[in-house]
């Protein structure tokens, strides 16, 4: 790759029953960012499939507790009445 290019990820969760989170019956929301990617090709389904596994060791849940969802959702999910009208840390380019 290219070393003038640099490449991150960042893959959002929905974290069901989670202790953190309230326990039985709560949901909660987390991430998980990679920086300076140089193979692309290795972001795949199983890729995904490990970042849940890990998740749910991390928090004590079953991996099906452990949702792959969109940078959207996740905002939406997390803006609290505080957060309404300011801008994200993150930014899209």
């Amino acid at each position: 790759m290219n070393p003038l290019v640099s490449i991150n990820a960042t893959l959002y969760f929905e974290v069901k029953n989670a202790a953190m989170y309230g326990g039985e019956g709560s949901v909660g929301y987390t991430f998980a960012s990679f920086s300076d990617i140089q193979h692309i090709e290795n972001l795949n389904d199983d890729f995904i499939t490990d970042q849940k596994k890990i998740i749910s060791k991390i928090l004590g849940v079953s991996v099906d507790d452990v949702s792959l969802i969109s940078k959207d959702a996740y905002i939406t999910a997390t803006e609290g009445p505080d957060d309404e009208g300011e801008e994200s840390e993150e930014k899209q380019v």
